[in-house]
């Protein structure tokens, strides 16, 4: 039965993880609310900034169209009954007018949030960049050649040679000699994705570091596999490092030779 009667609700947000409800805002928000010209309400922001933060203004946008569309049914609604009252028509009249009043707020917000997510991509990138830096600084320091030693090393891994080299260089140190040397591979044959060189080697070592990988050993119709650990990678690293630095001196002597 209508009434005359509004009742209000509280429009949550369907789009925020549940996981993340009643925790505390990011703090990408109070920087951004500190430098911005949208004036918007501050519950608002509160409800919408995860969502914000990773999809900008596009989810606002389809609740916004919804509440445009539900308006225009409610302001229609009368003329499809023949028995509606007075007070039933002030009530679906009110209705539309808060969903308008609704469509008109979610419109500025998709404005404040489209500005949001953009300045969120942004400040992930610097402290990316950041973070990465610190990794890099950690591994090779300002040594650049040692950057591009490694850089090549796991570019090589993802070669057919490559992968033929490392696997003969597990079998010469006793390990996987069950497996065929093409049955061999190693978790880190590939670069990450980044800006710069040095940049995309931390990015590949941070991640293998932080997945903690293990031997993963397993029976094929070709024979056993394996695909190799971190601890693995870094043996043939260091390995791959004392064969260069061999052949270096090598060159050096060569070279004094009259």
């Amino acid at each position: 039965m209508i009434t005359g009667e509004i009742i209000p609700v509280l429009c949550e947000n369907r789009f925020a993880p549940p996981a993340l409800k009643g925790f505390p805002v990011s703090d990408y928000l109070a920087r951004f609310q500190s430098s911005t010209w949208r004036k918007v309400d501050p519950e608002l922001t509160r409800r919408w900034e995860w969502d914000a933060r990773f999809h900008g203004d596009k989810n606002i946008k389809v609740q916004a169209a919804s509440a445009k569309r539900a308006a225009t049914t409610m302001m229609k609604m009368p003329d499809q009954f023949s028995n509606v009252k007075p007070e039933h028509e002030l009530a679906l009249k009110a209705a539309a007018s808060a969903l308008r009043a609704m469509a008109e707020e979610l419109k500025t917000l998709a404005g404040w949030a489209k500005d949001y997510h953009a300045f969120c991509a942004a400040e992930m990138k610097k402290e990316e960049g950041a973070r990465l830096e610190a990794v890099a600084q950690t591994r090779w320091g300002n040594d650049e050649s040692a950057v591009e030693f490694e850089t090549s090393l796991i570019q090589e891994l993802g070669t057919p040679d490559g992968r033929l080299t490392f696997a003969a260089w597990c079998h010469s140190v006793g390990k996987y000699r069950q497996c065929a040397l093409e049955q061999i591979s190693c978790q880190i044959d590939h670069l990450s994705a980044g800006p710069t060189p040095r940049l995309r080697a931390a990015l590949t070592i941070e991640q293998a570091k932080d997945l903690n990988r293990g031997t993963h050993l397993w029976d094929t119709r070709s024979g056993p596999m394996v695909t190799c650990s971190w601890r693995d990678y870094e043996e043939y690293l260091a390995y791959r490092k004392e064969v260069a630095k061999t052949s270096a001196r090598v060159f050096q002597i060569a070279g004094r030779q009259p």
